[in-house]
């Protein structure tokens, strides 16, 4: 078994996917001492001194500097790209077909993720944004129908689709509206975009060993929700977390990671 090229970790804004991510990038990184391991934000807002105080490499990119690298590939000169990204023309197009720009930025992730020696952990929008992502190759597919555009798009969608080299990871937490755009988000990325998807739970109570006669009340009633609405929807999760309860987030990372380790085989290709 082996570990794939590109993790994308995504769900529904305050799930816990950032820590995940960064849990999940630091577990690889410890059982795979031979790759790079890379952990990369869409939002480019992560805790820079989280990641710093855990030892993980990242990848820094912007939208803009991807589109010039990747004109600069096309036309084979740095200098014309740069000066192409610079006009005014360009950056109104940028502006007004944001998704060109997440293709390309998409592109460039994957390329990294292509590379032998290299494994990349993407934390990745949410839910809503993730699938525009994700979508942008398909539309310009269909505007850019042959040339060096459409196949690049082709060896994207190919990359993504492959399980060998692509996972997608949900999180979710068990609050209804978690759990139900962690369903419809794992629908569709496997049904409509064919790309090879696991669901987590994170913060699940119901694995929480509390002792008996000393539990507050608000907890038990947490846990006996927790519990109705895992009966109510009858989602079979991958993996399961409990609550984790530390007093900094570098712990939280490093107690996940420990969890993840442990069942790493549902991240690996047979």
């Amino acid at each position: 078994m082996k570990f794939k090229d590109l993790y994308i970790v995504t769900g529904k804004g305050g799930v816990g996917k950032s820590l995940t991510s960064v849990a999940l990038t630091k577990s690889i990184s410890e059982l795979n001492h031979n790759k790079n391991v890379y952990y990369f934000s869409f939002e480019q807002n992560e805790d820079k001194e989280l990641i710093k105080s855990l030892n993980i490499k990242t990848v820094e990119l912007t939208h803009l500097s991807s589109v010039q690298e990747y004109i600069a590939r096309k036309l084979n000169s740095k200098t014309i790209a740069k000066w192409i990204v610079s006009t005014s023309f360009f950056k109104a197009l940028f502006d007004m077909v944001p998704s060109f720009g997440q293709l390309i930025f998409l592109g460039h992730i994957i390329d990294l993720a292509k590379e032998e020696e290299n494994i990349v952990i993407v934390d990745a929008p949410a839910s809503g944004h993730l699938l525009s992502t994700i979508h942008s190759p398909k539309v310009f597919k269909d505007i850019f129908k042959i040339g060096p555009i459409a196949n690049d798009i082709d060896k994207m969608h190919n990359f993504l689709t492959n399980k060998e080299h692509t996972q997608c990871v949900v999180v979710s937490i068990p609050t209804e509206l978690a759990v139900e755009e962690g369903i419809e988000l794992r629908t569709e990325l496997t049904n409509e975009y064919s790309i090879s998807t696991i669901e987590i739970l994170n913060c699940d109570l119901t694995l929480n060993k509390f002792p008996e006669d000393d539990t507050p009340d608000f907890i038990k009633v947490k846990i006996e929700n927790q519990r109705h609405l895992q009966d109510k929807f009858q989602v079979k999760y991958d993996l399961h977390f409990p609550q984790i309860i530390a007093q900094t987030q570098e712990q939280q990372v490093e107690e996940l990671s420990d969890m993840i380790i442990e069942k790493m085989d549902i991240f690996k290709t047979k």
